[in-house]
């Protein structure tokens, strides 16, 4: 946990629905991604941010959007970062944050600042205090916690996504950083042209702590478009009454069916796994019988 350099630390408040994304650069806090860690562990909430986030599929999405948020000491690692996308304007930045937070279905920031006049902070969590060789403090940070929305994890879309059929990640990028982000999602295929009336609404029936599996209910008389704010991976498939639906990406790598009623999404593995998985266990096999032999 790096330096005791941290005081007052408080739990978050419980349900509070969504995804929390923590802002916490490396030098604002005791050792490098370790609120990214400690905040969703201790409170088992989810996040959009952790030790792995390089090999997601959001990597360049979660760490521009974070370098929008702390442009000066955010940390890349290897992911790209679009610097001449992301605007320096906070008017522009304020105007977008809402739809990039809404696509990863965060409600709630914890952060060392208040980045826009619309976050309502709802509690004081940290202090951080940085110190030079001789002990001496020379800043300190105060954490918050922030409501920055109320979005959903899965959604029904009233209107016809933007097809792009190339250039997925440059267009893709550049859509999340832009205003264009204002118009509707991209997919990256051809989609049925049904969309909502703005009537229908989405019921979470069952839903795993890991988001492995989850059962809702579409209330709908017709197919519509369904945002599922997951990564989209081979693994997922969507049911309804036991037929499998189409998965369709939707940006930057969401989950978008067609469908109404009962759907179940779920997380299964694939030929390439269980094979991998069964020559594993020969090997461990193999390696015990050298062992006794």
């Amino acid at each position: 946990e790096g330096k005791p350099y941290m005081s007052n630390v408080k739990l978050l408040p419980e349900n509070l629905g969504g995804r929390v994304f923590v802002v916490a650069s490396f030098d604002k806090e005791t050792s490098p991604h370790l609120l990214q860690h400690k905040i969703p562990m201790d409170n088992k909430v989810h996040s959009i941010k952790g030790l792995y986030a390089e090999s997601s599929r959001h990597t360049t999405y979660v760490f521009n959007l974070e370098k929008e948020l702390d442009w000066d000491t955010s940390l890349s690692w290897s992911a790209y970062i679009a610097k001449d996308l992301i605007s320096n304007n906070n008017s522009i930045i304020n105007d977008i944050l809402p739809y990039q937070f809404d696509l990863f279905n965060v409600n709630h920031v914890v952060s060392f600042h208040n980045t826009s006049p619309d976050w309502v902070e709802l509690k004081k969590l940290y202090n951080f205090h940085v110190f030079d060789e001789d002990k001496e403090k020379l800043e300190k940070y105060s954490y918050s916690l922030y409501n920055v929305g109320d979005s959903d994890i899965i959604e029904v879309l009233n209107y016809t996504p933007r097809v792009v059929l190339d250039e997925w990640e440059k267009k893709t990028t550049r859509w999340f950083l832009t205003k264009d982000i204002k118009k509707g999602i991209l997919v990256n295929s051809i989609v049925p042209k049904f969309k909502g009336n703005g009537s229908e609404s989405v019921e979470i029936l069952e839903m795993s702590d890991t988001l492995e599996r989850i059962k809702f209910k579409v209330k709908s008389d017709k197919p519509v478009p369904i945002l599922i704010k997951i990564a989209n991976f081979p693994n997922w498939n969507a049911y309804q009454d036991g037929k499998r639906l189409k998965i369709y990406t939707a940006s930057p790598y969401l989950m978008l069916v067609y469908g109404y009623g009962d759907i179940e999404l779920r997380y299964e593995s694939l030929l390439i796994d269980n094979i991998s998985l069964i020559f594993s266990l020969i090997g461990l096999i193999f390696l015990f019988y050298l062992r006794k032999h």
